[in-house]
């Protein structure tokens, strides 16, 4: 019972603590949130973020740190600058754990005290980052229906709100990101985003490189690009039409449409990036570095949730057959594939196998590179608060 009183007591006195410098804890989800865009991936190398908080209104973030080389701690503050991403605005370093988290304290208070929201940083007239993906720019008779859902459903709310926070930082390279993600190509640039989010979390350096590829990431010196791919309706397909109800197929619709249509639906995507006119091997700033296909299938609604194993077969030219012995023990064999055929069409199989593709130096694919998956996050990070 004196044991009970005493862990009240403390959490009493913790929470008189918050209160008195006008602070609250952040979760780690809410605060990547914020600044997983921001933070640069040596950061991790050099200290550990033990203890995240803001200000009640969320201006002002503050971040305790262990610094992994001299043991001893530290904080940085950061606000919003000109562009209201977040970044450093004070630290100090080389402190006891508890200055420092008194002091972090402080300098939260200080700064929530001036009842700024913005705190400049002077915008550098090379600083090519921030979009607003959700103004429009195109004709209403244009829109996606899918982006449709996306600007005015209040069950995607979290999606908008952790987009927006990203798109922040995002360069748009070709100046017409937000007018397709807006129109015909939603699924393309939904896409890219989830691998602009991808890398970052995974601690690489990411920069847009013009004109192309897409991406190219570093973690020490070697670059490697990346180019996104994605496998759409064919050209006669119909509009797509937004229902509540999943599109259901049957196990053997699948199994035949894994063996003829979607093979093909993959390898034009990836052949024609392949037979590119001015191919990305041959650029300068590619040449000699390692290039990756990034590739995800929005060809038909919840596609990408069972067309992986049809990839599988068309990158390497081979399937395999399977049965049980005498002694039911699993039996497998490989069996070579020359080709893939769908209603006529017919393309040679193994993308490996193909001239040119020995400059590929892996093609990556998931199935969660959905607006689902935004949702998700912003959910976690509480992202209703966002906007």
């Amino acid at each position: 019972m004196g044991q009970a009183r005493q862990r009240g007591s403390v959490e009493q006195r913790i929470a008189e603590l918050w209160k008195r410098h006008g602070v609250k804890p952040l979760t780690p989800e809410r605060y990547n949130a914020f600044v997983s865009w921001t933070r640069s991936p040596i950061a991790s190398y050099v200290g550990e973020e033990l203890e995240l908080f803001a200000s009640l209104d969320e201006h002002v973030i503050g971040v305790l740190i262990k610094d992994k080389t001299d043991r001893d701690f530290g904080f940085v503050t950061l606000g919003r600058d000109e562009k209201r991403r977040y970044r450093c605005i004070d630290l100090e370093m080389s402190l006891t754990k508890m200055d420092a988290r008194n002091k972090m304290f402080a300098n939260i208070k200080k700064h929530a005290g001036t009842g700024k929201t913005i705190f400049p940083q002077g915008i550098q007239a090379d600083d090519a980052g921030g979009i607003d993906l959700f103004a429009q720019v195109a004709q209403e008779d244009r829109l996606s229906p899918h982006f449709k859902l996306l600007r005015d459903g209040d069950h995607w709310i979290p999606a908008r709100s952790i987009l927006t926070e990203m798109m922040r930082h995002f360069v748009d390279v070709d100046g017409n990101f937000a007018e397709q993600f807006q129109t015909s190509g939603f699924d393309s640039r939904i896409w890219e985003l989830y691998l602009y989010a991808a890398l970052l979390e995974i601690g690489l350096f990411v920069n847009k490189p013009k004109p192309a590829p897409d991406f190219v990431v570093k973690r020490g010196t070697t670059p490697v690009f990346i180019e996104a791919v994605t496998v759409g309706p064919s050209a006669d397909a119909p509009a797509p039409v937004l229902t509540p109800e999943p599109k259901l197929r049957s196990s053997q619709e699948i199994k035949d449409l894994l063996k003829t249509k979607v093979p093909i639906t993959f390898g034009s995507a990836l052949y024609s990036k392949l037979r590119r006119k001015n191919p990305y091997w041959e650029q300068e700033h590619v040449k000699g570095h390692p290039l990756v296909f990034a590739i995800a299938d929005f060809h038909e609604a919840q596609s990408m949730t069972w067309t992986s194993p049809a990839l599988m077969e068309y990158l390497y030219g081979v399937t395999h057959d399977f049965h049980l012995d005498e002694n039911r023990q699993l039996i497998i064999h490989p069996i070579k594939l020359e080709a893939h055929e769908f209603e006529g069409k017919k393309i040679p199989s193994g993308f490996f196998l193909q001239p040119d593709a020995e400059h590929i130096s892996a093609v990556l694919f998931t199935s969660s590179g959905t607006i689902s998956k935004f949702n998700r996050m912003g959910r976690l990070g509480c992202a209703t608060f966002f906007l």
